[in-house]
């Protein structure tokens, strides 16, 4: 899907869901509170509503941590940012 690679069917490896600890969440800009704009689908605030387990990471480089983020009643913010620079904490 979306042009990204996948395992073929002769792939053995069946992951149990629950065994999932985290999710590495990519974001086009985040900021210090949390808040994130990703690419406008939903596919990971939807996948994150589904698995409230999973500790939240988001990825990013310096230049894209703003002051201010769009947000939406929908989004679930990470719990961790990384940068380059720095990782910030945040609490829920």
């Amino acid at each position: 899907s979306y042009g990204i690679l996948e395992p073929g069917e002769e792939c053995d490896i069946i992951l149990d869901p629950t065994e999932i600890q985290f999710a590495i969440i990519p974001c086009i800009y985040c900021n210090r509170k949390g808040e994130r704009l990703g690419h406008g689908g939903g596919y990971y605030d939807r996948y994150l509503e589904k698995h409230p387990q999973l500790e939240r990471i988001a990825i990013a480089f310096s230049f894209q941590m703003l002051p201010e983020v769009p947000t939406e009643p929908t989004d679930i913010c990470p719990q961790i940012i990384v940068t380059e620079e720095e990782i910030c904490y945040l609490t829920d």
